[in-house]
């Protein structure tokens, strides 16, 4: 008997796949929250030509589904300067 192929999430169409459905929650803290993405916001806006895991590092080669206990993403690892003003400012 084979064995079942893993997915790994490594593009943005793999999670699209669940991240498409509009009625997706996830958990944030105690609260439940929306976890969909509109494809065509997404592609259209400023982080458009990026893949997920450029910016949801954690996840990379990551079996799908993923666990829905991700690492905050870290906005600073291409706006440092950005994020040390957004840090000074509160």
């Amino acid at each position: 008997m084979l064995a079942p192929a893993v997915a790994r999430a490594q593009s943005v169409e793999d999670c699209l796949t669940c991240h498409a459905d509009e009625t997706l929650k996830g958990k944030r803290g105690s609260r439940t929250i929306s976890v969909f993405v509109d494809q065509r916001r997404f592609a259209g806006s400023i982080h458009g030509k990026l893949g997920c895991v450029d910016c949801h590092a954690d996840l990379e080669k990551k079996e799908l589904p993923h666990d829905e206990d991700l690492a905050r993403v870290s906005c600073g690892n291409c706006h440092s300067e950005e994020e040390e003003r957004h840090a000074k400012s509160l």
